[in-house]
């Protein structure tokens, strides 16, 4: 389960890289997702229109990833992620993912993001 969840998120950072990710996004959340990130709670409606405005991703590297089953069809993918957008400093963050399996394929119903602190 660890190398299919990650592979879908994979598949997510790639779409986020990409200059047009609205299709895969469309497709990989769920439509009750929620985004947690500091000082927010987004839903999927939102999440999607403000894809508009952001920057792709031009780089990103996951880091430890580890799944914990949760029930039979829903699990949390858990890592550290270092990635950048051009002309923005680097993102060092730690990231959490629930899936759950509907309608026989894994969607995003949880994505939560806490920025880490880097020594240094």
């Amino acid at each position: 389960m660890n190398a299919h969840l990650l592979g879908i998120e994979e598949r997510g950072w790639e779409a986020l890289s990409s200059p047009d990710p609205r299709a895969f996004c469309e497709q990989w959340l769920a439509d009750d997702a929620v985004i947690v990130v500091p000082g927010a709670v987004i839903d999927r409606a939102t999440f999607l229109a403000a894809l508009t405005h952001e920057r792709p991703w031009t780089w990103h590297r996951i880091e430890d990833p580890r799944t914990v089953e949760l029930t039979e069809g829903a699990a949390v993918l858990m890592y550290r992620v270092v990635a950048q957008r051009e002309d923005h400093p680097e993102f060092v963050g730690l990231l959490s993912s629930v899936y759950a399996s509907r309608e026989g394929r894994w969607q995003l119903v949880l994505h939560q993001q806490t920025p880490a602190h880097v020594p240094g």
